[in-house]
């Protein structure tokens, strides 16, 4: 099944939540810059709806999904290319903020593990 995104995006991130596909941040091609947008692939109903927005606007971020949530960090900010140090976490629907990482930072690798 091929399903491209309502409006073509670049540098945001994608991960599977509870069998949903999940799509936010990024450039847009609706001005260029990073958006807080995140859009649903429905696999039972085949298109894009629109999701919960993260409250920052990033582009180039990096994220964590285990199947049930996501967590974001870092990217750039859409007013400017600044970078970011606020972190995000989806989970049952909602973007809760979490603790802002050390260092403001974009294009870098997420992955948590337990000690």
């Amino acid at each position: 099944m091929n399903r491209p995104l309502p409006e073509p995006a670049a540098f945001g991130f994608a991960a599977v939540v509870s069998d949903v596909v999940i799509f936010c941040g990024g450039i847009t091609s609706a001005g260029g810059q990073a958006t807080n947008e995140c859009r649903l692939l429905l696999q039972d109903r085949g298109h894009w709806k629109a999701g919960p927005a993260m409250a920052d606007a990033r582009a180039n971020a990096a994220h964590y999904s285990d199947g049930t949530m996501v967590i974001v960090a870092g990217g750039v900010d859409g007013s400017g290319g600044a970078r970011l140090n606020t972190a995000e976490k989806l989970v049952d629907g909602k973007w809760k903020p979490l603790s802002n990482i050390p260092t403001p930072t974009e294009g870098y690798l997420q992955f948590i593990f337990n000690l």
